[in-house]
């Protein structure tokens, strides 16, 4: 501490000097950059806070000691922006009266100390405060002696004779002529001291040992809960919301979402999932897979990847055409890789029914006159505990019946159940037997249901469902539960799926039909927050 001592009547400006960092803040978005967060220090004497106290350098503060201290030796402690403290025993004198406290000694004590003044070195007595260059330690106060005046007991000298003596010592004394020393340039990159930096705190990560892909930074937890009565078949399609939006908005997912993948993991073995997005970019991305292994209560081993800037294409979403089995579900079809104009593959029926644009998207479209039925079916005889579901776009209101089948028995004179719309503001559901599906009429129908729809379907896309469990059939419209019907004991117990649409001249459209197995209650699944690999 420099200078080492002041008065108490008036306040003394002090160097003080140690190691004294600042406080550095990491910037993650960025781990090359650190960042200066905070020069503030605090000191005092004593009980007494330091006035003015700023930061110079890494190794010298200022500050000024106040005025009415009382007189004595005191101890030093300095104490950063994080609460950590340094302390210097004996660091600073206030002097009394009696020991030449004036403002004038004040400002004499400002000199430098050379060595040997006995000023305490903090670089040895207390961390991060240094008091002077010499490191001798202060002594205790020496007892009062009786001052010398060396006008009265010196001896008296000739003032002129010791001018006379006075050496230039930039001009009278010969210069040394000495080599120059060969020394090495600095390699800066090698010879300069690291700085110690704190290393950013990434919280809890998994060892790279317990990773999937180390090219993704980050996963999802997942884990499936049963909440049927009986164990979840493998198999079953199951679907997690997530916010990709703000995940692409973070630089933390690709727009695309390829880099967005499911990974199944049990011991040390991992298994990536195909999968399907729904809503990609938006708050409530649905992200659709199939279950690889039977569930009793809950499985929590499988895995949302994601944040890999160099992910190459995902796994296939589906195998288009009902004529083929689903990487996602039992089976489902978009009718983009039909032809314009002809009948969607693995589909039979009526001829009227074929795939169209509406808009840039595929779709496949019903145009028919009165007063013909139109149906088509495709699928699997065997399906039995199923849920049906697809998208349904009226383009003619006038025309009516235009809905879904389920669990059609046979090729012909067959026994099936339909919901849809029987006109644009009501719902209905029959059970009927057709002779074929190229048929134009029903060998028999009865209606089991009708149920109002407020507002009314209008022409703009809807979703439609009807799922199956043993005997029990039950409808939605609009995500919305809209009623069932139980299916007499034996009867349609399994079956196919179709379309109809009729008996007045109609025209809509049909999309993204899926199928997919099917118990009640759905199973549910739940995400943990997001893990990073560990470096």
């Amino acid at each position: 501490m420099q200078p080492a001592s002041g008065p108490a009547t008036a306040e003394t400006a002090v160097k003080i000097l140690g190691r004294f960092p600042p406080t550095l803040r990491a910037n993650y978005d960025d781990p090359s950059q650190v960042l200066v967060a905070d020069r503030a220090f605090q000191a005092r004497l004593g009980e007494r806070a330091l006035l003015a106290v700023s930061w110079i350098a890494e190794g010298e503060l200022r500050a000024r000691v106040p005025a009415g201290l009382a007189p004595g030796v005191y101890d030093l402690v300095v104490t950063d922006a994080r609460g950590r403290s340094g302390a210097l025993a004996r660091a600073f004198t206030v002097l009394g009266p009696g020991d030449g406290g004036s403002e004038a000694g004040a400002r004499d004590l400002g000199r430098e100390p050379a060595r040997g003044d006995g000023v305490p070195d903090a670089r040895r007595d207390a961390p991060g405060v240094d008091a002077g260059p010499d490191g001798a330690k202060p002594d205790a106060p020496a007892p009062d002696a009786p001052k010398p005046d060396a006008k009265k007991d010196g001896p008296k000298l000739d003032q002129s004779k010791l001018d006379a003596a006075k050496v230039d010592l930039r001009k009278d004394l010969p210069k040394p002529d000495l080599p120059k020393p060969d020394l090495p340039k600095p390699d800066l990159r090698r010879d300069l001291p690291k700085p110690d930096l704190p290393k950013p705190d990434l919280g809890p990560c998994i060892p790279p040992t317990g990773w999937w892909n180390a090219s993704y930074t980050n996963r999802l937890p997942l884990t499936i809960t049963n909440n049927a009565s009986g164990t979840l078949p493998s198999g079953y399609s199951v679907v997690v919301s997530l916010d990709t939006q703000s995940l692409v908005a973070a630089g933390k997912l690709l727009a695309s979402g390829d880099d967005l993948r499911v990974v199944r993991t049990v011991g040390t073995t991992h298994s990536e999932l195909d999968r399907r997005l729904v809503g990609m970019g938006t708050a409530q991305t649905r992200i659709w897979f199939k279950t690889t292994a039977q569930v009793a209560t809950t499985d929590g081993s499988y895995f949302l990847y994601y944040g890999n800037p160099a992910a190459g294409a995902p796994p296939a979403a589906w195998v288009d055409g009902m004529s083929s089995t689903s990487k996602v579900y039992l089976a489902a079809d978009d009718f983009e890789d039909d032809a314009i104009g002809a009948t969607p593959s693995g589909w039979v029926g009526s001829a009227n029914y074929k795939v169209e644009l509406d808009g840039s998207n595929k779709v496949v479209s019903l145009n028919g006159s009165s007063p013909n039925a139109n149906y088509l079916f495709a699928g699997d005889f065997a399906w039995t505990d199923v849920i049906v579901e697809a998208q349904l776009k009226v383009v003619l209101t006038s025309g009516d019946y235009y809905g879904l089948f389920g669990r059609a028995t046979s090729a012909s004179n067959f026994d099936t159940i339909w919901f849809g719309l029987s006109t644009n503001s009501q719902l209905q559901c029959y059970t009927m037997r057709i002779q074929s599906p190229t048929s134009t009429g029903l060998t028999s129908s009865q209606l089991r249901g009708t149920w109002g729809l407020s507002p009314a379907a209008g022409t703009t896309w809807h979703p439609i469902a009807t799922s199956f469990v043993g005997q029990q059939a039950r409808f939605f419209f609009n995500g919305n539960a809209i009623g069932n019907y139980t299916l007499a004991t034996g009867t349609m117990t399994a079956g196919r799926i179709g379309f109809c649409a009729g008996y007045a001249t109609a025209h809509a459209h049909w999309d993204d039909v899926v199928v997919r197995r099917y118990v009640y209650p759905e199973p549910t699944l739940g995400s943990a927050p997001a893990q990073i690999r560990c470096p």
